[in-house]
């Protein structure tokens, strides 16, 4: 039996605007309904952990059976206007995904959850920071025995179906990042993302979700912190851009995404920026060409203040290094950029 009842004023519809009469007596309705023990506070991240999260009163339903996938989905109810897809909601201390566009009634605005099953960590592109993601997975490997025959040795070929948030950070991991994903702490599986898909479940221009292919990869012992579990973390933090010197003309040159790496048979944009007496000046002429590494790249699309290095699609060239100088004599110019060839292997 209840312990509580709520008793609700019938409206009066005399007015000849009774549809909007009725509206306004629904979304109050509503706004009583979230007062009460049905509901409860739920915490909204804007697609990332790293926000303030918005604290709000919202309806959790249990709208389908709860066998094993199915009881990893929720519908949420909550004032219009609140919800976008691609949103994190921290319910009773577990984050789900708000997985569907959100809809509503003229009442309440509705959308699905998917629970977070675990979270990946990895180097931010952007900051060069740990950050950490919740994630929902599904194991594709399906039916496979998880083994791919080969004449020399077995891999391991499990794959899984990762939805992350879509923002400005996450868009920028492209096919062959890494990532450690296991309750093993001590000796945990490596993934490699394979495959990237950004129409699928995307929502316009800002909102949706990204979907990853994850494919399993081989620890690296030296590149890989077991403690942070944060797969590729040594040797591939932020590039570090040197100060100018305090007099005197100067230059840096910063790779796209700060990191000193190039994926070998794809290309690299390497800004420069051009400093007289420590404060960035116009652009001066520039000699520039690869000083050591001319078998491993070659430098196309060169202009005063960006070229592109393009590693030789060769796998054998994994591991090797570029080096790029310029300089300009007059100037008493002369700085060189070291590129480590990565694959995605």
């Amino acid at each position: 039996m209840p312990t509580e009842w709520y008793l609700m004023k019938r409206p009066l519809f005399n007015s000849g605007y009774e549809s909007d009469e009725f509206q306004n007596f629904a979304q109050d309705s509503f706004e009583e309904i979230l007062e009460s023990f049905i509901a409860k506070d739920i915490e909204i991240y804007e697609k990332s952990l790293s926000v303030e999260p918005v604290v709000t009163r919202a309806i959790v339903q249990n709208v389908t059976g709860d066998v094993y996938n199915n009881s990893y989905q929720r519908q949420l109810l909550c004032r219009i206007g609140t919800l976008r897809m691609g949103q994190y909601i921290k319910i009773d201390g577990r984050y789900w995904i708000v997985a569907t566009l959100p809809d509503n009634n003229q009442m309440y605005e509705k959308a699905i959850l998917w629970q977070c099953k675990f979270s990946i960590r990895f180097v931010s592109p952007i900051t060069g920071d740990v950050v950490e993601y919740p994630v929902y997975s599904v194991n594709s490997t399906q039916y496979g025995s998880g083994e791919t025959q080969r004449s020399y040795m077995k891999i391991g070929t499990s794959q899984q179906l990762t939805y992350i948030p879509f923002n400005e950070e996450t868009i920028m991991l492209e096919c062959g990042a890494r990532f450690l994903i296991d309750k093993n702490k001590k000796a945990p599986t490596a993934y490699r993302l394979t495959q990237v898909d950004t129409s699928s479940y995307s929502c316009g221009e800002d909102d949706g979700l990204l979907q990853w292919t994850l494919v399993e990869s081989q620890r690296d012992e030296k590149t890989d912190n077991v403690e942070l579990m944060v797969a590729d973390y040594y040797g591939v933090s932020d590039f570090s851009v040197p100060d100018p010197p305090e007099l005197g003309y100067s230059i840096t040159m910063i790779p796209d995404g700060k990191k000193p790496q190039v994926t070998f048979g794809e290309e690299l944009l390497v800004s420069v920026e051009f400093f007289k007496d420590g404060e960035k000046t116009d652009p001066f002429p520039l000699e520039i060409s690869i000083t050591d590494g001319t078998e491993y790249g070659l430098l196309k699309d060169i202009e005063s203040e960006q070229f592109v290095v393009r590693a030789l699609n060769n796998r054998d060239f994994i591991g090797q290094e570029i080096t790029v100088t310029a300089h300009n004599d007059d100037f008493g110019v002369s700085e060189s950029l070291i590129l480590s060839v990565k694959g995605w292997y």
